[in-house]
């Protein structure tokens, strides 16, 4: 879903209000922020000009130019974020020492929590896709992913299980295969073995291999496949020439032909 729509006056600078506050500057930060501010202006506000310069723009061109809903319109406003941190601080005093220390831990802990979280394997839900953003601390996803996303926002591309299918794959020095298209990712996993396969071929490294789910239509030009995954304990489809590797996620079942380097 891409957010397209049309919010006006108060709708729409409340989204951007918002959003400024949790996805761009997350709201753990904002405490810090907001004392940094303060700073800046008690020098009478040096570099407003310029401030006023970047900011303006931007607000006209979100509030009333352009019609879709995106964060990432505001990015151009994070630099006179750091604009006003940096003169704020250049007044050395031990309160703007421990403010210093105390926003860099702070930022430090809103990094680790962005983006060492753990991928999600449910759906989509309000926490990253559409106008909806969490009660956290930390920072949110932008909306629909589109500019950034946590990390536990992030679908689990189950890594692992990629590599061992691969390996299996080289180990029974199989080019035709097939298999549960539903195998890893519930959307579909043909993309994935269609680019794998390509890349190993311009490496030079692999023969050149095929994937066919295995409810594809079949073609006379293919050779029959000589491997096939699958999650039961069943293979599907025709009669296999050489190997049947069945598989579910937990129970690996593969036979003697394949556990050794060909």
């Amino acid at each position: 879903m891409t957010v397209q729509a049309r919010l006006d006056g108060p709708a729409r600078a409340l989204f951007y209000f918002r959003r400024l506050g949790t996805t761009l500057l997350a709201p753990a930060l904002l405490p810090s922020f907001a004392a940094l501010v303060w700073l800046w202006l008690r020098q009478r506000a040096p570099g407003a000009l310029a401030c006023a310069a970047a900011i303006v723009p931007t607000a006209l061109f979100v509030l009333f130019a352009v019609p879709p809903l995106d964060e990432r319109f505001l990015l151009t406003i994070l630099p006179v974020c750091a604009l006003i941190t940096g003169i704020a601080l250049a007044e050395t005093t031990r309160w703007t020492g421990i403010l210093a220390w105390f926003t860099v831990a702070v930022g430090l802990a809103v990094a680790v929590d962005f983006h060492l979280g753990t991928p999600s394997s449910g759906p989509a839900t309000p926490a990253n896709t559409g106008h909806e953003t969490p009660l956290r601390l930390g920072l949110s996803t932008s909306v629909d992913r589109r500019g950034w996303a946590r990390r536990d926002d992030l679908p689990d591309h189950e890594v692992d299980l990629r590599e061992e299918i691969l390996r299996l794959v080289q180990r029974c020095d199989a080019t035709h295969i097939t298999g549960d298209d539903l195998l890893i990712a519930p959307k579909g996993d043909l993309n994935w073995w269609t680019f794998e396969f390509e890349r190993q071929a311009l490496l030079d490294t692999e023969r050149p291999r095929v994937f066919r789910a295995v409810d594809a239509s079949p073609e006379s030009s293919m050779p029959p496949p000589t491997l096939a995954f699958t999650r039961s304990s069943a293979a599907p489809g025709p009669t296999f020439e050489r190997w049947n590797v069945a598989m579910e996620r937990a129970v690996w079942r593969v036979p003697a032909a394949c556990t050794q380097a060909p």
